[in-house]
């Protein structure tokens, strides 16, 4: 039997949590990258379904105490000594 629009939210949620863990957790920044790309796209069905508390996911995790980056990170983008 399909999952219901319910089960669907609470699943994504539990997906979700989990990510936060991770995101919190790792101080790879590929790896932090690719968790934030995960979260996102479960925001994004959450979304799909109907259910949507902030527009943006860095504001939910935010919101929720979770917000970082990795420890060793770097900015993400173009190096400014590549001219």
């Amino acid at each position: 039997m399909a999952m219901g629009r319910e089960e669907q939210l609470a699943a994504v949620a539990e997906l979700r949590e989990r990510l936060a863990r991770l995101l919190g957790q790792t101080d790879i920044p590929a790896l932090y990258e690719c968790y934030k790309l995960a979260d996102m796209n479960l925001h994004w069905a959450r979304w799909l379904l109907g259910e949507v508390g902030e527009v943006l996911p860095e504001l939910e995790l935010a919101a929720r105490g979770q917000a970082g980056s990795p420890a060793s990170a770097e900015p993400v983008g173009l190096d400014s000594r590549q001219s």
